[in-house]
């Protein structure tokens, strides 16, 4: 039986081909060993790398923590929102308050999470819903598969547009799922084969206070989980 990282290598040659290779980006697991102890799972689908060059892979960002570098709120959000997650619902106050180490010590639990876009091409710091939209409908078969090899317990899609994506994409593949909303009114997909909680939910970007984000997120996931 192959393993998970040999199923995704054949899933991003696949895509590199049906792209013709222009400007690729690789993401997935960074420790399959991690990826596969027990605990919640998250996948999280942003739209598209933020980079004007490519042949880079998206673990090795991880790996050598290059998100620390980066000078907009898109990391610092999305390292509340897992940690939160995968450490027992805390309150925004506490982690606040434990962010420096949480940052410095983030490889710690990002073997459960996997950092993936839509659009495998690189792009820019502001995204173009258009070309996201025809990268969907050349490949959308393939956001799918990758899902299915990873099997996270939450996709958390950042930003309306991805969630859309992915709803369209299995109802294109005949996929059964079920749509549904936690008592907050986060609306979510519930892949029935799967078992898989696919989530709208805003893009790290977007102008909402992030104790808010933060908040309204946890509350929402714990009830889902």
């Amino acid at each position: 039986m192959k393993t998970i990282t040999e199923q995704l290598d054949e899933l991003h040659s696949e895509w590199k081909n049906r792209l013709m290779g222009q400007n690729y980006i690789e993401d997935g697991i960074i420790n399959e060993q991690a990826w596969r102890a027990p605990g919640l799972k998250i996948m999280v689908l942003l739209k598209e790398p933020n980079s004007t060059d490519w042949g880079w892979e998206y673990q090795d960002f991880l790996l050598r923590r290059g998100y620390l570098e980066e000078k907009s709120s898109t990391w610092p959000n999305l390292l509340r929102w897992t940690y939160g997650i995968l450490h027992g619902f805390p309150s925004y106050k506490e982690v606040e308050e434990q962010f420096h180490c949480i940052k410095q010590n983030s490889l710690d639990f990002f073997g459960s999470v996997c950092f993936a876009n839509l659009k495998k091409i690189a792009g820019t710091s502001s995204a173009n819903d258009h070309e996201l939209i025809q990268f969907s409908d050349i490949s959308h078969p393939l956001i799918l598969k990758q899902i299915s090899i990873l099997e996270p317990n939450i996709v958390l899609c950042c930003g309306s547009i991805v969630f859309d994506l992915v709803k369209k994409s299995l109802e294109k593949e005949q996929i059964q799922f079920e749509r549904k909303h936690t008592s907050g009114g986060l609306e979510r997909l519930w892949w029935n084969h799967k078992r898989i909680n696919i989530v709208r939910y805003f893009h790290p970007l977007a102008y909402i206070p992030k104790e808010i984000s933060y908040t309204y997120l946890i509350n929402e996931i714990k009830e889902i989980v």
